[in-house]
């Protein structure tokens, strides 16, 4: 069961051989654009973040790092959870 289930995923999130080239060049295309919108998302909510925290003092930025990097990552998968329940089709 478990071995039908894995060749069954496996079909499912690889292009098969009757689609062309095109086809699967444009699906990792897609997806490295998807992939690199998120982090971009990501790295501008990092920076809004440490910016409004260095404007508190370079103690504070220090200090809350690595809880300015969970928060953005945080709002991020927010929004793309928010666009997955809302989107169209």
């Amino acid at each position: 069961m478990h071995r039908l289930l894995a060749v069954y995923f496996h079909r499912i999130h690889r292009p098969t051989w009757l689609r062309s080239f095109t086809t699967a060049a444009r699906f990792r295309a897609a997806l490295a654009a998807h992939v690199s919108l998120y982090l971009f998302v990501l790295l501008v909510f990092h920076l809004v973040l440490r910016r409004i925290l260095l404007s508190l003092g370079s103690s504070a930025a220090e200090e809350y790092a690595p809880v300015v990097i969970w928060v953005s990552l945080v709002i991020t998968l927010c929004i793309r959870q928010f666009q997955r329940d809302h989107a169209c089709g």
